[in-house]
């Protein structure tokens, strides 16, 4: 027979006055001096080289797709979850979170995709498990955008 357990949830609006966790609310007024120029950084990328091209890429220009995200594995941008070893820059998951969101701000979603399958789904299941040999293979090139991810 299974044992079935209570569990009580909050409803309505009860999450609004009930306490979260004894832990640091994530904020831009935090960010350290590294997040800031990062987040700068994505925010001119997105404002110079995306939103100009919005019509182009979703027109599906496949050269201007692929200019771009090697653009950004220049800056640096595409491997902040992968470890250094394999061309990643390994940082920490605000940082990841500060490129995503300044993605959103360059107006294109296809783009947006075309980045986080980069970063996502076509990376982090050769981060996690890969062999030695696959990821000294296929991640320092996918980190430059010189390889993508289907």
């Amino acid at each position: 027979m299974t044992e079935t357990k209570n569990i009580k949830l909050n409803s309505g609006g009860q999450w609004l006055t009930s306490p979260v966790a004894n832990t640091k609310v994530f904020c831009r007024e935090t960010f350290t001096e590294d997040h800031q120029d990062i987040d700068t950084m994505i925010q001119e990328f997105a404002k110079d080289r995306i939103l100009p091209n919005v019509e182009a890429i979703d027109k599906l220009d496949k050269d201007l797709s692929l200019k771009l995200l090697r653009e950004m594995g220049e800056l640096g941008l595409i491997g902040v979850d992968t470890p250094e070893e394999y061309g990643g820059s390994d940082l920490d998951k605000i940082t990841a979170c500060i490129i995503s969101e300044g993605m959103a701000r360059g107006g294109s979603a296809s783009f947006s995709c075309t980045f986080s399958v980069q970063t996502g789904i076509g990376s982090m299941g050769i981060v996690f498990y890969g062999t030695p040999a696959q990821k000294e293979k296929y991640l320092p090139k996918m980190m430059t955008g010189e390889w993508v991810s289907a």
